[in-house]
C-alpha cells in the first residue's frame, strides 16, 4: 500500500468579526485548520502497524487581529484530536470495564511496539460517540477510512444516536473527523473543528466509562498528552513551539496574499513561494503572488525549519493564516 503525503483540509472556522471603532481600523478573527503529519500503515482486514508513534492529526486554532490592512497580533496552537486524549492505560480508568479499543502491533513510543488501549466511548459537546476500529477494502484516496487511516486516525467515532438513515458525515457525524473537515461555505471555513477546540478548552470532552445510553453514562477526564491540551505546551514540544513562535513573528506586521504555487504567465514557469535555505530553515517569497517574479525577494523565517515543520505543516499554516487575514482585512480599513 502506498503512503499519501498531503494536505486534506485548511482554513478557518467561524470567522468572527469584531470591528472596533472605525478610528481604531481594528478586526479580529478566531479560527482552526487542519494539519497532518502522522501516517498509518494498514491492511485490508484491520489496522495493525503504525510507521512511527503519534498522536494522530491536530487542528490549528489562530486568533489574528487586522489593524489597517496588516496583522497586528497572532496567536497559533495545535490542539489534539482524541486519538491523543482517549488513548489510555486500563490501570488508570478501571471503571471503563470493557468498553475500550485494543490495537495490537502499534507503537507505543519512538521504538516499543505494543498493544495500545482506547476508550470505546467519548463525549464531546452535547455529543456520546463510539469508536471502533477503521477498515477499508480499498486502496482507493478518495475513501474517507484510507484518508483518516493515513494520517493516524485509526478509529472512526459515530454519534451513538445517529439516524440510521445518514450515509455521510455532511449534516451529523457517521465519523468524526469527516464531519470536522466537511464544510461547503463559500470560504470553508470549518466551524465545526471551532466547535470542538470549543468543547475540550471549555472542559467539555470527556472519556466515557459505565456506558448504558446517550443519557446514562459516567464521564472521566480526558487524557490529554500531559494534561495539555495544546500541542505547544509539552515539554517535549519546546522547539516546535519556539518554531511557532518565529513564525508568528514573521508574519505579524505584514499583509498576507500567500498562494504555494503561482504561474509567471512571462515564460510559462512554476514559482513555488516556500523553500528552504542550506540549513533546512523555510523561506517565503511574497513577490510571486504579487506577479513579482524575483529571486530578490525571498524573506527567511528565521528559527523555523524543515525539521519542526514539514512542507505540507507549512503550507497548512499559511493557508490558514491567509484565510483569517482576508476575513479581516476589508473590516480593518473601513
Amino acid at each position: 500500500m502506498k503512503k499519501k503525503s498531503l494536505v486534506l483540509a485548511f482554513g478557518i472556522a467561524a470567522c468572527t468579526l469584531g470591528l472596533a471603532a472605525c478610528s481604531n481600523h481594528v478586526a479580529t478573527v478566531t479560527g482552526s485548520a487542519s494539519v497532518y503529519d502522522s501516517y498509518v500503515y494498514m491492511n485490508t482486514e484491520d489496522v495493525t502497524g503504525f510507521q512511527k508513534f503519534s498522536y494522530g492529526m491536530r487542528y490549528l486554532k489562530t486568533d489574528m487581529t487586522v489593524t489597517s490592512g496588516r496583522v497586528s497580533s497572532l496567536d497559533i496552537k495545535e490542539v489534539f484530536s482524541p486519538m491523543a486524549w482517549a488513548r489510555i492505560d486500563l490501570a488508570d480508568y478501571p471503571a471503563i470495564g470493557d468498553d475500550y479499543i485494543a490495537i495490537e502491533n502499534m507503537y507505543l513510543d519512538e521504538t516499543t511496539v505494543g498493544t495500545g488501549y482506547f476508550a470505546k466511548y467519548i463525549q464531546i459537546g452535547d455529543y456520546v460517540f463510539e469508536g471502533s476500529i477503521r477498515n477499508t477494502s480499498s486502496d482507493s484516496d478518495n475513501s474517507v477510512n484510507y484518508r483518516f487511516c493515513t494520517y493516524g486516525q485509526s478509529i472512526v467515532w459515530k454519534w451513538v444516536d445517529i439516524p440510521s438513515t445518514v450515509t455521510s458525515s455532511t449534516t451529523y457525524p457517521l465519523d468524526l473527523d469527516d464531519y470536522l473537515t466537511d464544510d461547503t461555505s463559500t470560504y470553508v471555513l470549518y466551524p465545526r473543528m471551532l466547535w470542538y477546540i470549543d468543547c475540550l478548552e471549555s472542559g467539555n470532552a470527556h472519556i466515557v466509562t459505565n456506558y448504558v445510553s446517550s443519557s446514562s453514562y459516567d464521564k472521566a477526564d480526558p487524557n490529554y498528552p500531559e494534561g495539555k491540551i495544546y500541542r505547544n505546551e509539552l515539554s517535549t514540544e519546546t522547539e516546535f513551539a519556539a518554531g511557532i513562535d518565529a513564525l508568528e513573528n514573521y508574519l505579524t506586521g505584514k499583509q498576507i496574499r500567500y498562494a504555494y504555487s503561482t504561474t509567471n504567465t512571462a515564460d510559462k514557469e512554476n514559482y513555488r513561494s516556500l523553500s528552504t535555505d542550506s540549513s533546512g530553515t523555510w523561506r517565503y517569497n511574497p513577490g510571486y503572488t504579487l506577479g513579482e517574479f524575483s529571486d530578490d525577494n525571498w524573506e527567511t523565517i528565521t528559527g523555523l525549519t524543515d525539521s519542526i515543520l514539514s512542507l505540507e505543516q507549512i503550507q497548512s499554516y499559511f493557508s490558514c493564516v491567509n484565510i483569517a487575514f482576508a476575513s479581516c482585512e476589508f473590516a480593518s480599513l473601513i
